[in-house]
């Protein structure tokens, strides 16, 4: 019988931390988030599911901002000092939006 080892909880907290900076810096360099592909491929992940569990318990905990249903959708929270220059107040479906666009955009731009 295989026994499956659980990473510990200090494991979790350093990996989470790891994927934070890797989405602060990304936003400061870029001002958008890293696909859950890119974040997979710095951490060493094999699946992608294991990059969406992490990103699921890091929302949990109220560390990022997750937008279903959109590419990138990784957002940090309000008072993160990481979002200098952000003065807006729109909710999160404004924002998901703006990052749909931005996503949509790029496409068009590649298309021509």
């Amino acid at each position: 019988m295989v026994q499956i080892r659980k990473p510990t909880s200090a494991k979790v907290d350093t990996q989470m931390n790891v994927i934070l900076d890797m989405i602060k810096g990304r936003y400061k360099e870029n001002r958008f988030p890293p696909s859950v592909r890119e974040i997979c491929s710095v951490m060493g992940y094999a699946s992608t599911s294991t990059a969406h569990r992490y990103l699921k318990l890091m929302a949990e905990r109220g560390m990022i901002i997750l937008v279903p249903g959109v590419n990138r959708g990784i957002m940090l929270p309000p008072e993160d000092d990481t979002n200098e220059g952000k003065t807006d107040n729109r909710d999160d479906t404004e924002r998901g939006e703006r990052y749909e666009d931005d996503q949509n955009e790029e496409r068009d731009r590649r298309a021509v």
